[in-house]
């Protein structure tokens, strides 16, 4: 069932689809740990499917536009998504990305 998802929708707009759904149903805005929690499980479907630029894309997305709280959080989950998938120059990303936040 994801596979079939993952195919005919990509990430972002898997997550537009989920994101209005939540509003329309519940008519409240989701929480920052909600959509956390949303995005990682995005980027568990991406990562099975194989489409791991897209994985790389939306973590430095959530690094960028969370708060301290989760962040550091994150950053441990990406580091090992890098040294899982990645290669020497996407790890150094990685630093950079570690060190300006």
């Amino acid at each position: 069932q994801y596979q079939i998802l993952g195919k005919k929708l990509g990430t972002t707009e898997l997550l537009i689809l989920v994101n209005s759904y939540w509003k329309s149903k519940f008519t409240q805005i989701l929480k920052e740990k909600d959509l956390i929690k949303l995005s990682l499980l995005t980027i568990y479907i991406n990562e099975c499917l194989g489409n791991y630029l897209d994985c790389k894309n939306l973590y430095k997305k959530l690094i960028n536009n969370t708060s301290k709280k989760y962040k550091y959080i994150l950053l441990s989950s990406y580091r090992n998504f890098e040294i899982l998938h990645g290669n020497e120059e996407s790890y150094r990303d990685f630093l950079n990305l570690y060190r300006s936040s």
